[in-house]
């Protein structure tokens, strides 16, 4: 969020909810988007990566006054303390530093919402994988693409679009490559 969208006095739990649910999907989207073709162990470790450096600097973590907002509307506020130490959340003179606080809040609470995207994510990639693989060359590939998902009994199913869709982002970044 810039500063322009919300003050001190104006940042609900509401708002501190869909904060945490556009970085986790934005999250998810870059990371995706910047390495397509990363197998789901690969694209965990990135996710990773990319979750901690988010969070480390969103404004929410790094103004004090955010913080304290974010403090006051995560269902997470004591996870720094307790994943990291007690320690860890005080400054050099043993007064809150309420920065590490909101880091251990808005990364759990962002964890909260990634993780199961993610694992979502990952599943539909193995489907897409597995349908990629069984391929024939000979077959135009859409038409191919439809007889592996009835193949594999995915036709119809929820998810089907959603294959389809990471079956062409993988099968692009392969031919691209």
């Amino acid at each position: 969020m810039t500063d322009s969208e919300y003050t001190e006095d104006q940042y609900t739990k509401g708002q501190h909810e869909a904060t945490v649910t556009e970085y986790a999907e934005s999250i998810l989207s870059e990371t995706i988007a910047d390495h397509p073709e990363a197998d789901a162990d690969e694209m965990r470790e990135e996710v990773q990566e990319r979750l901690h450096e988010t969070v480390d600097g969103c404004q929410e973590v790094i103004y004090t006054w955010r913080a304290q907002l974010v403090l006051a509307h995560s269902s997470n506020d004591g996870y720094a303390a307790s994943e990291f130490g007690a320690e860890s959340v005080l400054d050099s003179c043993g007064n809150l530093h309420w920065s590490a606080l909101a880091y251990g809040a808005m990364y759990a609470d962002v964890s909260e919402e990634l993780w199961p995207l993610f694992d979502a994510w990952a599943t539909i990639h193995e489907f897409a994988t597995e349908i990629l693989d069984e391929l024939d060359e000979d077959h135009e590939f859409s038409g191919a693409l439809t007889v592996a998902i009835k193949r594999l009994g995915l036709m119809g199913c929820d998810e089907e679009q959603e294959i389809r869709a990471e079956c062409n982002r993988i099968f692009k970044a392969k031919v691209s490559a």
